[in-house]
């Protein structure tokens, strides 16, 4: 029997509803830290509700932008930067210590997790910062890049993710959601997706290239559309197919 990690982006909204009805299909989530989204309270329930569904606890530290997200590029210093990352992983790690667990992974969102994967010093300057602070804490992140090549060179355990409701460029980049075809809402496609990805270890690009993907998890994310649905179906596909649904 294979095996594969489902995670997903928790604690980024205010109604816990959708958190609590998606997370008996999934097996680790990344909770948002105060970058994009989330603060103390909704942190402290979201690890708790993770708890009750054994979930493994991940951090999703983002740039500081409430306003838009997270998803647009931001220039920081590497100063600005470890102070970002420090104070929004400590949240989660800090909460989930006081409710008798651990911080398992860290997963950037939005604008830093691309330019994380793109930007050679911002790639050096969040390595370094995590192998300093959390070096025994895994790091989730595209199967190419900067980000990709950091990690590996200082050591740190990077587990490759692969999503299960984005396109893929050729280069092993998600498509932009700002282009055509990039989120995929239909379940056909998703399940096409997921065929591809644990069955074949390739994705396919709109484009019809062949992208070979190891995946280590697969991420669905809470806001598409019929997200709740999408990961019961994900985790039917993976049963069905011999593959047990397992934190990385």
């Amino acid at each position: 029997m294979g095996k594969v990690d489902v995670n997903c982006d928790l604690g980024e909204q205010a109604d816990s509803t959708l958190d609590r009805e998606i997370m008996p299909f999934i097996s680790s989530c990344n909770i948002a830290c105060g970058g994009h989204a989330g603060n103390a309270a909704s942190v402290k329930r979201t690890v708790a509700f993770a708890l009750e569904n054994r979930l493994a606890i991940g951090a999703h530290p983002s740039y500081p932008d409430r306003e838009n997200f997270g998803r647009r590029p931001m220039v920081l210093s590497s100063q600005q930067l470890a102070e970002q990352l420090v104070e929004q992983v400590g949240l989660v790690e800090r909460e989930a210590n006081r409710q008798g667990s651990a911080l398992h992974h860290i997963k950037l969102h939005g604008a830093l997790y691309h330019q994380s994967g793109a930007d050679a010093p911002t790639a050096q300057t969040v390595v370094d910062i995590l192998s300093e602070h959390y070096p025994k804490i895994k790091l989730y992140g595209a199967p190419q890049g900067e980000l990709f090549h950091a990690a590996l060179q200082k050591g740190v355990h990077y587990c490759v993710e692969a999503f299960a409701d984005r396109a893929y460029e050729k280069d092993g980049s998600l498509r932009l959601r700002s282009k055509p075809d990039a989120v995929l809402k239909e379940w056909k496609q998703i399940e096409n997706q997921l065929e591809n990805l644990l069955l074949h270890h390739r994705a396919i690009t709109p484009n019809q290239i062949a992208l070979p993907l190891q995946a280590d998890t697969i991420c669905v994310h809470s806001d598409t559309p019929g997200a709740v649905a999408i990961a019961q179906k994900i985790h039917a596909f993976a049963h069905q197919h011999g593959i047990a649904i397992t934190a990385a």
